[in-house]
């Protein structure tokens, strides 16, 4: 727990405080902690698709993490939470199962103060709106500061400026209110569609990425194109093809970040050519045991286009044959068919690696550094 001395009021709204300790161990909704279990995400996600409920994390949500500073040499970040925060909150949803029939979208943001919201959207869609404060705290190190760098003798930082960033989030009780409140959802039908493939993502630990442009294009015949590109992929489903090499990747990438648990993501871009593969660019660091390491946020995807008033996309098959060509050129690892018990490790994704739809020809490949 920290322990405080020297309140002062500073005009940027943040406290400063003077630490004589520091703990640097995220802190969950009060009534929340003893309920997080990373291996109950995937009942929890599907309960959520068949409610065809679709997830909103903008892009500074997930790189966001508690840290402690004091200079470059001396400081923690802990792991992304967004990922433990919604199934926390799923969790919890889960045991009153009407709360799914109550809203369209869940998102986690950050605002103002921890708060819950229910929002409505212009066609009305009902946005269950989970909103983080972030509050920081300042001091100066003493002989009686726990640093966030167990290796480094306390004298060398004795006077500095500490930092100590936190984020805090509505607690369960919070989120009940609002559900218990709220009337069941209506129809709205930019959201109406089969909820196969959603399920087929939850059952595998991964959501679509969701962003309300997607939601709201239409192609030239006034059709959603979200609705038409998940439709697609239902029907696909339904046709039983052999997909060995999506549900191997997807495996890979679970395991690959298993220890941050982080919730992967799949996601339907528009671009002129149609693609579909592996994209592994953005990097996020986080401290465990002191020690720096980079972490990828791995994500599968497919491409569609409008080609005069239809909805062109790349589909699971066409995911599966680029998958393979990875496999192929790791042929110690995979052999001829994939196997479901191969774990690798993030030094074996490669950065980037995109097919042409039509060939299957590989177009980029990088490994990561």
């Amino acid at each position: 727990m920290t322990k405080m001395t020297g309140l002062i009021l500073i005009s940027t709204g943040f406290l400063l405080f003077q630490f004589s300790c520091v703990s640097s161990s995220l802190r969950f909704p009060s009534s929340t902690e003893e309920i997080y279990k990373h291996s109950d995400l995937k009942q929890n996600l599907l309960l959520a698709a068949q409610n065809n409920i679709l997830f909103h994390i903008p892009q500074d949500t997930l790189f966001e993490s508690e840290k402690t500073v004091v200079d470059s040499k001396c400081q923690v970040t802990q792991k992304p939470f967004w990922s433990e925060k919604l199934s926390v909150y799923l969790s919890a949803m889960r045991s009153q199962p009407q709360f799914f029939t109550k809203f369209h979208i869940l998102e986690i943001k950050k605002g103002d103060a921890a708060k819950v919201a229910l929002e409505k959207d212009l066609d009305g869609a009902l946005i269950l709106s989970i909103q983080y404060g972030k509050s920081e705290s300042r001091g100066q190190v003493t002989m009686k500061t726990h640093l966030p760098c167990e290796s480094q003798k306390i004298v060398e930082f004795l006077g500095q400026e500490i930092i100590k960033t936190q984020y805090d989030f509505p607690t369960i009780d919070q989120l009940k209110l609002v559900l218990n409140q709220a009337v069941e959802k209506k129809s709205v039908k930019r959201f109406e569609f089969s909820n196969d493939f959603i399920s087929y993502l939850a059952e595998r630990g991964f959501i679509l990425k969701f962003n309300h442009e997607l939601s709201f294009e239409k192609n030239t015949k006034n059709q959603f194109v979200m609705i038409e590109v998940l439709n697609k992929l239902s029907r696909e489903l339904k046709l039983k093809k052999d997909n060995k090499h999506v549900q191997l990747w997807m495996k890979i990438l679970n395991d690959a970040n298993k220890a941050d648990d982080i919730v992967q993501m799949f996601s339907i871009e528009n671009q002129s050519d149609q693609k579909a593969g592996l994209k592994t660019g953005i990097k996020f660091i986080f401290d465990q045991k002191n020690i720096s390491e980079n972490q990828f946020l791995n994500q599968l995807y497919i491409t569609y286009t409008d080609n005069q008033g239809e909805t062109l996309s790349s589909n699971l098959s066409d995911l599966n044959i680029c998958l393979s060509e990875i496999s192929h050129q790791k042929t110690n690892l995979f052999m001829r068919q994939p196997s479901s018990e191969i774990f690798m490790d993030n030094n074996l994704i490669p950065n980037q690696f995109n097919c042409s739809v039509d060939s299957s020809r590989l177009i980029d490949t990088v490994p990561v550094q």
